[in-house]
């Protein structure tokens, strides 16, 4: 065991004794316990592996008293600490840490002061920040960090078009989560002169027609999640212009046939999430017509048995949830898919 350099732990119930051991596999360089309830004082056991560069130890109670054991781990490149209540305190002790390239801090108690602290981590190129009390002007501090390439600001407090414009000065940026955020049309037309993103994440943003023409010109997006907006079959069609996407999760924007048949148009599709719309048969006929998908979501909708029967000629599917689709007999058609797919559960195939 002492040559052990990975080691993951996450959700295994440790105690905070047990992390003693851990602390004397020397040679670890990326060690995952998240999840269990080790305390702050499990982190003065993990200082001392002097190897480690990525830790995660997200939701492990560990508090601003933790942060204080951890300031003498400069080896760090990648750590995450999100939901361990860290305050505006704890980060101050954190910028110690300023070697870290990547820091997921989300789902913490940070507001302005924290941000401030932040933004002094020039070395960071990876920053989650969302689920904390972070206001326009808090981003703005977290925005002064020029270098970042990936951002998540979910569910913090952007809700005007200069809170989103601080962001657009972040010119690296290529992969941003500001989803959560009640920016509107007019904030997604400022989003979309981030012409460089190639991950963009809007969930929840309340995106209308206008927004989502702003995100269609967005032509080297190939992540897009624009789930939860008000959008409708006319939305589907403006999103179907941007045919470079990969990867496209559309849950709940009241699509129908329409819609699916718009999508159906993305060739380069591997994965689409469409759950929790009104898509019916003939949706479900033209999404059959994307050949590259090996991951599909379309739970939540009409489909029916005639439904999955096109989709059960789908053969690179990998992937595929179809529950509550008012599916009786379809089963026939997925027991075709069983080498391909790889387990079925109450209608969901993972």
């Amino acid at each position: 065991m002492d040559q052990l350099k990975k080691l993951d732990l996450i959700s295994n119930v440790i105690s905070s004794e047990a992390t003693q051991s851990i602390g004397n596999l020397i040679n670890l360089t990326e060690l995952s316990i998240g999840y269990n309830d080790i305390g702050y004082k499990a982190v003065e056991y993990l200082s001392k592996l002097e190897k480690l560069t990525i830790l995660n130890i997200s939701k492990c109670k560990i508090t601003n008293l933790g942060i204080e054991s951890m300031i003498g781990m400069k080896q760090l490149t990648s750590l995450e600490i999100s939901e361990n209540g860290i305050d505006d305190s704890g980060v101050k002790s954190l910028i110690e840490l300023s070697q870290l390239t990547k820091l997921d801090i989300d789902h913490n108690e940070i507001r302005t002061e924290g941000c401030k602290c932040i933004s002094q981590m020039k070395n960071l190129t990876d920053l989650s920040v969302g689920l904390n009390g972070i206001d326009e002007e808090g981003i703005k501090f977290i925005c002064e960090l020029k270098q970042l390439t990936n951002l998540s600001a979910h569910a913090i407090q952007i809700v005007s078009v200069d809170g989103v414009q601080s962001i657009t000065s972040l010119k690296q940026l290529i992969s941003l989560n500001i989803g959560d955020n009640w920016i509107g049309d007019a904030g997604a037309k400022v989003i979309s002169e981030m012409k460089q993103l190639k991950t963009l994440y809007m969930h929840s943003t309340l995106i209308g027609i206008d927004g989502t023409k702003s995100i269609s010109e967005m032509t080297n997006l190939t992540f897009l999640d624009i789930s939860a907006n008000n959008l409708g079959d006319e939305g589907a069609k403006l999103i179907s212009g941007l045919n470079q996407l990969i990867k496209l999760w559309i849950s709940e924007i009241s699509i129908g046939n329409e819609g699916a048949e718009s999508i159906s148009k993305l060739e380069k599709l591997t994965e689409l999430d469409v759950h929790r719309n009104s898509i019916e048969t003939e949706g479900a006929k033209s999404l059959s017509k994307l050949k590259h998908l090996t991951r599909l979501d379309i739970s939540e909708n009409f489909i029916e048995d005639s439904g999955v029967k096109y989709l059960s000629k789908m053969k690179k599917l990998k992937h595929l949830n179809v529950y509550d689709n008012g599916i009786d007999n379809g089963n026939k058609y997925l027991k075709r898919m069983k080498k391909q797919l790889k387990k079925k559960n109450y209608g969901f195939i993972e």
